[in-house]
């Protein structure tokens, strides 16, 4: 997903795919919700909520990051809402086994809040949501900062980290 933001001048469209799973049924994974027959079962996989993370911060502008490291383990994109008083969303994603400490600066950023939003997902690697017993969700807080002095904080292995800076 930060491979298509960061490229969204090439990339008009996405899809996801294979859908829903019925659990236990299922012949590929991962699906994007499943169930099984017990009611209240439709469970969001992980994907699901990536995808739900990656949509509510969205911004509409790439925003050009210059970066003190090359990519791998941490991949990342930067966006803003625009207007005169933006929202700064930087998504980052953890491909490795560690906590990798980050630190975000937004030197064009004046005047914006010098607390920030800050919505991780991580798991183990192995882990899943199945109905009734959902593991791995977002979890919500903040980051107390500053646009120049930045925002630290850490990306979890296997995790995913959206910062939020409102104006």
């Amino acid at each position: 997903m930060i491979g298509l933001e960061r490229n969204s001048d090439l990339v008009k469209m996405a899809s996801y795919a294979p859908m829903f799973e019925h659990f236990g049924v299922a012949e590929w994974s991962p699906d994007l919700a499943g169930l099984d027959a017990r009611p209240g079962s439709l469970t969001g996989s992980v994907s699901y909520y990536v995808q739900k993370l990656f949509s509510t911060a969205r911004g509409s502008t790439i925003l050009p990051v210059t970066a003190d490291t090359d990519f791998n383990p941490l991949f990342w994109v930067a966006s803003s809402t625009g207007g005169n008083a933006p929202t700064y969303h930087v998504k980052i994603a953890n491909y490795g086994t560690t906590v990798q400490n980050v630190t975000v600066t937004i030197p064009a950023a004046v005047g914006v809040s010098a607390t920030a939003g800050l919505q991780t997902l991580t798991g183990a690697s192995t882990a899943s949501n199945y109905p009734l017993d959902v593991t791995v969700l977002p979890v919500e807080g903040t980051v107390s900062g500053s646009a120049s002095a930045g925002w630290t904080f850490s990306v979890p292995g296997y995790g995913v980290a959206v910062l939020s800076v409102t104006s």
